[in-house]
């Protein structure tokens, strides 16, 4: 991740994680007038687990509330499969039911 100098930044390196099956990075965008912006970047790798992630993703998500959230990258999760794959179907509800999310949550039709 990339950020033009200008721009006060802070690296939340208790935010950041790195295995073998997923990454994730975030800064925090130093604003003046308003809350900060937290950009984060996830990849998955396609091959493990979706359910592993979720669980980690999980816990990075309950440390966000109380911010400005964009939250990029690679899932590897065929998200329009989430309502007949259930790991999927968590995954996307693990984002849904956070304080920043205004989206709504999915009903899940084959459970």
């Amino acid at each position: 991740m990339h950020v033009k100098s200008s721009i006060n930044s802070i690296n939340r390196v208790d935010l950041n994680y790195q295995c073998y099956d997923f990454q994730t990075i975030c800064i925090e965008i130093e604003s003046i007038n308003e809350k900060n912006l937290l950009l984060c970047c996830v990849y998955r790798h396609p091959n493990p687990a979706i359910n592993v992630f979720t669980d980690h993703f999980i816990s990075t998500l309950s440390k966000l509330n109380n911010k400005r959230v964009f939250i990029m990258g690679d899932f590897n999760a065929d998200l329009l499969n989430y309502d007949t794959h259930s790991p999927t179907y968590d995954f996307v509800k693990s984002f849904l039911r956070h304080p920043f999310s205004t989206m709504h949550q999915p009903s899940k039709r084959n459970q």
